[in-house]
């Protein structure tokens, strides 16, 4: 019996130390009546969240303040005044929540009912025309958007269809009663490009990728500088660097030159074609071969000289035998020399003539039709 007693008397002292350490402090105030409502001491508790209450200024301690008391009268059957402070503590923090696993049901229902009462207000505009707003995942229709949605953090998504700028995204969290204003500043990526030649059914490509055939009116493309090139069957190709703006439409046209057409010149004004290469390479060989001539010729004219001159000395030394020989070897020696000398102006004469006369342009000859029944020719 006095063991009971005295664990009792060791409480009290307890929760009166613990009163007096928190006495000015919300948090410790807040502690303290957490508690005492856990000891189910709830009239103790009541009036220990009451003063916390009371010094609290932040608006997140505020919050939990109420959240508990609210937990508090529903236990004790208060729900009118659960309700409200509920509803108070979610005004401070609409991001609160109760863990379903560690709360009553009753608590759980009491706090769903007032989180479901209280909205705020969710405006949102872009900075371009057309945008559309997705809220919490659903399609909430074209900005600028303005309508009440419930407390607590919703996710914002804006984009534009046309798809030249990217998706602005965000996360929110809207209070009870009050506007909470979003301006999506979306970025463009790509632009618009409107393309046309004269003269049109040109092919356009971006590098080795074909844009189609001009007038192309439309044509998407990343933000930056771009070579386009023209093609067209019977004009020259035509490039064009262009510079493409985020979120705009420009417009490019090209004037593509046509390439002349070949034009077939009548034989008459062709320029004279030259016999040159076998003509020259005979008359070449030609001037060799007279220029070998006269050599063996210079060598037999030497040859035959020195014959006639052992023939003038057998003669005065009157070497009969010697003689003879040299007096029919002579004359031969002396023809064939002519012959090789003779041989050689030949030569000469015929190269001389292949180098010059050779040279001679053809005759342009033009035959075209005469009378009834006639041609001319025309040199």
């Amino acid at each position: 019996m006095n063991s009971r007693v005295a664990a009792v008397v060791l409480a009290g002292l307890s929760v009166l130390s613990t009163e007096a350490v928190g006495a000015d402090d919300p948090k410790g105030l807040l502690d303290q009546g957490i508690n005492q409502f856990n000891l189910g001491q709830f009239r103790r508790a009541e009036r220990t969240l009451l003063q916390a209450l009371h010094r609290a200024r932040v608006p997140t301690r505020v919050a939990s303040i109420q959240l508990y008391l609210g937990q508090l009268y529903v236990v004790q059957g208060r729900t009118s005044k659960a309700e409200i402070a509920f509803r108070e503590a979610l005004t401070h923090n609409p991001l609160l929540r109760l863990d379903p696993g560690q709360t009553k049901t009753t608590i759980l229902e009491v706090f769903n009912r007032s989180r479901a009462g209280l909205t705020g207000e969710l405006a949102v505009t872009a900075s371009q025309e057309g945008a559309q707003l997705a809220l919490d995942g659903a399609s909430a229709g074209p900005l600028p958007y303005k309508a009440k949605v419930p407390i607590g953090e919703h996710g914002v998504v804006v984009t534009l269809p046309d798809g030249l700028y990217d998706d602005f995204k965000t996360k929110v969290v809207v209070y009870a009663g009050k506007t909470h204003i979003v301006h999506a500043k979306l970025r463009a990526h790509s632009g618009k490009v409107k393309l046309t030649s004269q003269p049109s059914g040109a092919r356009v490509f971006l590098g080795k990728t074909e844009l189609g055939t001009t007038p192309i009116e439309e044509v998407v493309l990343p933000t930056g500088e771009h070579r386009i090139h023209f093609r067209l069957k019977g004009h020259r190709s035509h490039t064009e660097v262009i510079r493409v703006a985020g979120g705009v439409t420009s417009t490019v046209s090209v004037r593509l030159a046509a390439v002349p057409a070949a034009v077939e010149r009548p034989r008459l004004t062709e320029a004279p074609r030259r016999r040159t290469s076998g003509a020259r390479l005979a008359a070449w060989i030609t001037g060799g071969a007279a220029l070998a001539a006269a050599g063996v010729g210079v060598g037999m004219g030497f040859w035959t000289r020195r014959t006639f001159q052992e023939l003038e000395e057998a003669g005065e030394s009157g070497d009969v035998q010697r003689y003879q020989d040299l007096k029919d070897t002579g004359p031969r020696q002396q023809l064939v020399t002519n012959v090789f000398w003779a041989t050689a102006g030949a030569l000469a004469v015929t190269a001389t003539l292949l180098y010059f006369l050779g040279d001679r342009p053809e005759p342009n000859v033009a035959v075209k039709p005469g009378g009834p029944g006639m041609l001319s020719v025309e040199f």
